[in-house]
């Protein structure tokens, strides 16, 4: 259970909250563990019952409660308040998906799913446009092409797990458990993060984190994208990060987990919208872990464009 759903409980008659007013909600929540507490802006007005006055500091006092325990309760009791910060952000980022997206158009089996998304391998100077055709349905076949410091095109090449979610078309992918419990249970069972789990120090955990990472900068229908965020603000070992920029230089937020293998991972997202930028990988370069090392990004993305398309290598209008 949430905290939008925790208060629902308290008025078992009202009517069911919107995607839209669960945004607002959450986000006015996300604001107040921030920093901006309700009773202050609750002072004594003059004309204003004492009773009703007692109301609303009643009321603010839930919320600020409700807030902290579902925090606690999402990422598990001993947490920080950057584990809850990131955990919020992240159900802020499932509730807006469902926002923007409540009347999306479904695309027809026949269609191309198109994502094109910017990354820089280290410097400026490796940096390419990596654009993909996935066919909806499955049953055409897919294509990519890389411009930049990269030039390849061609057939996609299905990703080297057999059985992964990521080999899987957009169609199978919309059938996935929208329930965030019941998708981490897909997650940790996937060929892909048994096969993360042979390099030293990975944790099933941290391999889930790694498959909702690629899913992500890919072509997975919005209600499935929504339920992906709410399954990371689960994972233990989150944090918040303040200050994060994408490929194109798009200042935001982010939520991190440090893989071993890789350095610390983040999914970065616009601080105003909450929607998703891009990611970014950095690591520790310099000798020791001390004030002589200093992180270096090894990797920067930004979304570009999602969209449907007809045919292969068509861009949309």
């Amino acid at each position: 259970m949430d905290e939008i759903a925790g208060l629902a409980e308290f008025r078992a008659d009202a009517a069911p909250m919107s995607a839209q007013a669960r945004f607002r909600g959450r986000r006015r929540l996300a604001e107040e563990i921030a920093g901006r507490p309700l009773l202050r802006r609750l002072r004594p007005q003059r004309g204003v019952p004492g009773r009703r006055r007692r109301a609303l500091v009643a009321a603010a006092l839930t919320l600020a409660l409700t807030a902290v325990v579902a925090g606690s309760q999402i990422v598990g009791p001993g947490a920080s308040p950057s584990d809850a910060r990131a955990s919020s952000v992240l159900d802020l980022a499932a509730d807006a998906l469902a926002a923007r997206f409540a009347d999306a158009p479904v695309p027809r089996p026949d269609q191309f799913v198109y994502v094109d998304v910017l990354r820089v391998a280290g410097s400026p100077e490796d940096s390419f446009v990596h654009q993909e055709w996935t066919s909806v349905d499955g049953t055409r076949t897919s294509t990519f092409r890389s411009t930049g410091a990269r030039e390849e095109s061609g057939p996609r090449q299905p990703y080297g797990v057999d059985g992964t979610l990521l080999n899987a078309s957009y169609q199978q992918l919309a059938q996935l458990p929208t329930d965030p419990d019941a998708l981490l249970k897909v997650l940790r069972a996937d060929p892909f993060v048994e096969r993360d789990l042979n390099y030293g120090g990975m944790t099933r955990d941290i391999g889930v984190w790694d498959l909702i990472r690629f899913l992500l900068e890919g072509a997975c229908p919005p209600a499935q994208q929504a339920a992906m965020f709410r399954a990371a603000a689960r994972l233990p070992g989150i944090s918040y990060v303040d200050e994060a920029t994408d490929a194109l230089g798009r200042p935001g937020e982010a939520v991190s987990l440090v893989n071993p293998r890789l350095g610390r991972t983040e999914l970065i997202l616009d601080r105003r919208t909450h929607a998703f930028l891009g990611e970014r990988i950095l690591n520790e370069s310099g000798e020791g872990s001390g004030s002589g090392s200093t992180e270096t990004v090894q990797l920067n993305s930004a979304v570009r464009t999602v969209a449907f398309v007809d045919e292969a290598y068509q861009l949309p209008s």
